[in-house]
């Protein structure tokens, strides 16, 4: 009991197993709820929605194929070879800032009005002062350069085969304050809302797969394919169009999908090279012509169209619908059994999670004075379908597991008790 706290009541739990699969918790708390905070206890992370990549690992450590993993957790989607955009480039964004440097490993060359110039030292980007559309260019002998447009290029890229092969190191390129190296593509700036908007163009099938972080590479080669299949089929969706606020088709970040370039790529420890092993998967679900240009590559797809490819780090024993998460239904994302997930070939850290949530933290959720109860319901995917807080006076308020999950900053909707703590 906490100091101060006179009157605490226990948990109460109902539960009523109907034909909807649907269960009861009811969780009170003390009747004087300042001061206090609740302890939730849950699984898996993730909005829960498509493929756990937990549940891929499990999958294929258990011999399935990366074929079995989409399957499972997209069917009736399924994995489709197609030449659409095969050797097209998709444009990433990189950084938007004020002053952007560029750090060549050896030769940068960039396009301006007058003509080609070539450097080995850092190159300092901003904004035109004498036209606010323009990016001014600085070269490490101080010669300035403006255009609307900024090419930069490095040597043994597509770009520019025949220059000296480097690499080209952003320092606050990946996520806004860690270096970004690219050994692939080019970097393309403009001004974007007042500011040096930085993209780097590469191609889709291959080059921009090679850097995506979103699996650890260590990981059995099926699961590390079935990423690459979901990685692909996302980027496809996202280059119908190009997004004015970034003049991209994809961020670098998790808001899209986490792109690391030659970090992923080269990653290495002692004399293991994990990066080679993920290279390897994201080939393995490519063809390419003799001069290494893809042109034909297998995504998922339902239908005419490619798929919807969701995905997230794991699930607490069954995925999400679709229409449960973000109100649309998807015939293809919906809520399937994933014990995978949850195993113990999956090695899931958050197979079982606990965590703490302030009482104004409960309280700013639920937008009331306080909480001194809580109530929720599950649904047939084990996720909170809705839960309700009560407040010391007697309001209520009634929120999704989505918006409980999102306002409370926990792991997932997976939860299986709120306490008082």
């Amino acid at each position: 009991m906490a100091e101060g706290t006179t009157t605490q009541w226990g948990l109460r739990t109902e539960n009523a197993h109907g034909l909807t699969g649907t269960k009861t918790i009811a969780t009170w708390t003390r009747k004087a709820a300042r001061n206090t905070s609740f302890t939730v206890t849950g699984s898996g992370w993730g909005h829960g929605v498509g493929m756990s990549q937990y549940g891929a690992r499990a999958m294929a450590a258990g011999g399935k194929s990366s074929e079995q993993i989409i399957d499972h957790y997209y069917g009736p989607a399924e994995v489709r070879a197609s030449s659409l955009r095969a050797g097209n480039n998709v444009r990433v964004h990189v950084l938007s800032a004020d002053s952007i440097r560029l750090e060549p490993s050896n030769t940068l060359r960039i396009h301006t009005a007058q003509g080609v110039k070539q450097t080995t030292e850092p190159v300092r980007l901003t904004v035109d002062p004498n036209n606010s559309r323009r990016v001014l260019a600085t070269l490490g002998n101080g010669n300035k350069h403006a255009m609307e447009t900024a090419n930069v290029e490095w040597g043994g890229t597509r770009y520019w085969l025949s220059g000296p092969s480097g690499t080209l190191t952003i320092p606050q390129g990946d996520g806004g304050s860690r270096p970004l190296t690219l050994a692939h593509g080019r970097v393309v700036a403009t001004v974007v809302s007042g500011k040096v908007n930085l993209i780097t163009e590469l191609r889709l099938n291959d080059e921009y797969l090679y850097g995506i972080a979103e699996m650890p590479s260590s990981w059995p080669a099926e699961a590390l394919q079935a990423q690459a299949l979901a990685s692909r089929s996302y980027a496809l969706r996202q280059t119908a169009s190009v997004k004015s606020e970034c003049d991209c088709h994809v961020w670098d970040e998790i808001r899209s999908q986490k792109f690391t370039g030659w970090a992923k790529e080269s990653e290495t420890t002692g004399s293991t090279r994990w990066g080679d092993r993920w290279v390897k998967a994201v080939d393995a679900t490519l063809t390419k012509n003799s001069s290494g240009t893809p042109t034909q590559a297998q995504s998922i797809w339902y239908g005419n169209l490619v798929a919807d490819a969701t995905y997230y780090s794991s699930s607490g024993g069954s995925t999400r619908d679709a229409a449960d998460v973000w109100g649309n239904s998807v015939a293809y994302l919906t809520s399937k059994r994933d014990p995978y997930s949850v195993s113990s070939a999956a090695g899931n850290p958050n197979a079982s999670w606990v965590s703490t949530v302030s009482q104004t933290t409960m309280a700013r959720a639920f937008n009331l004075k306080d909480v001194v109860s809580v109530r929720f319901t599950t649904g047939k995917d084990q996720a909170i379908a809705r839960i309700t807080g009560t407040s010391s006076q007697g309001d209520t308020s009634t929120l999704t597991g989505t918006q409980f999950r999102s306002r409370t900053g926990v792991k997932s909707a997976w939860v299986s008790s709120v306490v008082s703590a």
